[in-house]
């Protein structure tokens, strides 16, 4: 079971090769990624190294294509509306 830290960093990497491979000025296959960890952990900086499947990519892909047209179309979420919660908090107050 991947943790939700997991699949932040997962879903990064996917991000990035999205990005490498949609510059139309070179010709980047993008296969892995690895994620370099700047504090150490035991003394030791930690890297970790990222396989993904296609449908994994494709998913990315389609969740950035979806948020682009929600946000060229100004379609916002509330929030969760919680007090507590710092991005609804910071929605209401800037």
């Amino acid at each position: 079971m991947i943790s939700d830290t997991g699949r932040l960093l997962r879903r990064q990497i996917l991000f990035y090769k999205a990005l490498l491979e949609s510059n139309k000025s070179s010709s980047f296959e993008v296969t892995s990624g690895e994620i370099d960890f700047i504090e150490p952990v035991d003394g030791e900086y930690k890297k970790h190294k990222v396989y993904f499947t296609n449908e994994e990519y494709l998913f990315v892909r389609r969740q950035i294509k979806e948020t682009y047209q929600r946000i060229q179309n100004l379609e916002f979420n509330q929030g969760c509306e919680d007090d507590q919660c710092i991005w609804c908090s910071f929605d209401k107050h800037n």
